[in-house]
């Protein structure tokens, strides 16, 4: 739906391809000169407006059979931020899927049937100006 209200000084445009070289492209103006600033809302996370950002890692697969698992990671964390971390472990890239997420504090404890493990991590901000910068994460078997 176009933007009803008055135009912002600098509108954000989004131009429709009327598959005629824009000869009548449909133009949307949105109320914002960008994606956070949208609607003035507060300048957290997009989806859920809070000072953190998650990613959740690739699906990690080992053949033996495991106890446990040791997770380390360098970060930069200034002052006002934090990490923290979650793991998941299954036999199967598919029955991770189905798995809660379980904090990690120390070392994780992995069942014999185990094969495959997935982590997340969440780094948050005290007021979203500066957030810690991950540069390792290293995962050890035991």
């Amino acid at each position: 739906m176009p933007y009803q209200g008055r135009r912002p000084p600098h509108p954000f445009r989004v131009y429709f391809n009327d598959g005629n070289r824009f000869a009548d492209p449909r133009v949307q103006f949105l109320p914002t000169i960008g994606p956070h600033w949208m609607g003035d809302q507060d300048m957290g996370h997009i989806v859920h407006r809070r000072w953190e950002q998650t990613y959740e890692s690739s699906v990690f697969q080992w053949e033996q059979t495991a106890d446990g698992a040791t997770l380390e990671y360098q970060a930069d964390a200034p002052e006002g931020t934090r990490l923290s971390f979650e793991l998941r472990a299954a036999d199967t890239p598919e029955a991770l899927q189905g798995i809660g997420w379980k904090p990690l504090e120390g070392d994780a404890a992995v069942e014999e049937t185990d094969r495959c493990l997935q982590y997340r991590v969440t780094l948050g901000s005290d007021n979203g100006d500066r957030y810690p910068v991950l540069k390792r994460v290293a995962i050890s078997l035991e």
